[in-house]
Parts: structure tokens; C-alpha cells; sequence
């Protein structure tokens, strides 16, 4: 079964082509969905990606800047396949992250999430090697009930993986998930870690996995989501500990 490689756009045509450039050419993904946001560069990204000539590259823009969270939404329902990775531009894949999830048993139920986060080479802070591990969650299934005691016990690191995102999902389980969405935008609150809650919300068989070993790497730099957010992460991540334990 071939999945779909999806990626929101905002306005990074200087490391667009970096996120995927590694896995282009792997049989088992036979499509690269772009969704550019309405930037202000797209003729650039898209003279950019047909200098590529490659036919499995989708790229679609849309109307209005709908914003991360709806971004991403229109990204997967252009995809063709009945699994999907979504990934950030920031960041960055390889034949190896295909090869671990399709060593991985899929399921409709199932988001499987990376394992670790490795620095880019061209980090902010001068590191090698491992960003962050998620290795205590291994075997474990997280679920919603999982994730309100964990919370509720004190649990530390949960609500870091939970904001993770470039992650393993099926299709149709990532768009009925925004089905239940009755949450005000408005309030400030992570894409990613809202996502996943509605995710273990919709179904409550539905619940994410992490796969040992899978990984990607992770960029940070001056205009990434993970700096421009840095000054309202700690409101956001207690947001998100009280929607789940409420």
C-alpha cells in the first residue's frame, strides 16, 4: 500500500524542498500534496518545484491564509492515499522514517508518533545529535484516558509529544476528527496539540503510538513556529493539560 507525503507551506521555499528531497524518489510514497497558505512567494515555490520535473509533486494554494491549524486540514484532503505522513516544512525526513513506519501495524485507530527529534545540522544553538526522546512512552498505548491521568498525576513530557506532529495517520481519521471540533479558535492553544486531542476525542478507540527509532529532523530557526510561539508555550501547554482533564 503506497502513502501520501503532506506538507503545509508558509512562505519557506529555502527549505521546502530539504523536508522531502530525501524520500522523492521512494516507490512507496507516490505523492507529495503541498498546500501553500496564500504566501507571497508562491510563483517562486512553484518555478522551485517544477525545476524538480518530478509528476509525483501536488502543489496546491489556497484563497486565503486559512491559518496552520485549517492548512493542514485542506492538505490531507487532497491526499489520494489511505494513510498519510504530515509534515511541518520546517522539518525533514528519510528513506528511514519511511522504512520504520512501514515495519509499524497500521490502523484507522492509530496515530503513530516519532520517537526522537534530531538537530539540524544548522541549529540555533550549536547541538548535535537528539533534540528530544519520547522513549518512556514506548509500549505504551495513549490514549485520552491515558493522557488525563498522566496529566493529572503530574506527568511531565506528555504534553511536548502531543505538540510533536509529523506523524503517521489515516486519512479519513485525521478529517472526521475535526467533525467534533466545537472548540473556539480564538483561544490560544497549539495546532498540533489541539489536533491530537480531538483525535483521541473523536473515537475512543483511537490512540497514538510511538515508534521506537522513528525519527526526524528537526530545524529550528529564527522563523519557525517553535520561536515564534516560545513566548506563549508554557499558557498554551497548560491549555491543552486542562482540556484533557477537565
Amino acid at each position: 500500500m503506497n502513502i501520501s507525503l503532506c506538507i503545509p507551506n508558509y512562505e519557506r521555499i529555502e527549505i521546502l524542498i530539504d523536508s522531502f528531497i530525501k524520500v522523492l524518489n521512494d516507490d512507496r510514497i507516490s505523492e507529495i500534496v503541498i498546500m501553500d497558505d496564500n504566501s507571497s512567494n508562491y510563483a517562486n515555490i512553484k518555478l522551485a518545484l517544477d525545476g524538480l520535473s518530478n509528476n509525483k509533486i501536488k502543489l496546491y494554494k489556497q484563497d486565503i491564509n486559512l491559518g496552520t491549524f485549517f492548512n493542514k486540514l485542506e492538505c490531507v484532503k487532497k491526499a489520494e492515499n489511505e494513510y498519510i505522513i504530515l509534515l511541518d516544512s520546517d522539518n525533514i525526513i528519510d528513506v528511514t522514517y519511511i522504512d520504520k513506519i512501514y515495519q509499524t501495524d497500521w490502523s484507522k485507530n492509530k496515530l503513530i508518533s516519532p520517537e526522537r527529534l534530531i538537530h539540524h545540522e544548522h541549529n540555533m544553538w550549536n547541538e548535535k545529535g537528539i533534540f528530544i526522546k519520547y522513549t518512556k512512552f514506548n509500549g505504551v498505548r495513549i490514549d485520552k484516558a491515558f493522557c488525563k491521568k498522566h496529566f493529572l498525576d503530574g506527568g511531565d513530557l506528555l504534553d511536548v509529544l502531543l505538540n510533536t506532529g509529523n506523524f503517521f495517520v489515516n486519512k479519513e481519521s485525521y478529517i472526521k476528527s475535526f467533525d467534533i471540533n466545537t472548540f473556539n479558535r480564538d483561544v490560544d492553544i497549539c495546532d498540533v496539540g489541539f489536533f491530537n486531542y480531538l483525535f483521541l476525542s473523536s473515537n475512543e478507540t483511537n490512540y497514538i503510538e510511538v515508534c521506537p527509532d522513528l525519527e526526524y529532523t528537526h530545524r529550528v530557526h529564527q522563523g519557525s513556529y517553535y520561536m515564534n510561539n516560545s513566548s506563549k508555550s508554557g499558557n498554551q501547554i497548560n491549555i491543552l493539560k486542562n482540556i484533557f482533564t477537565q
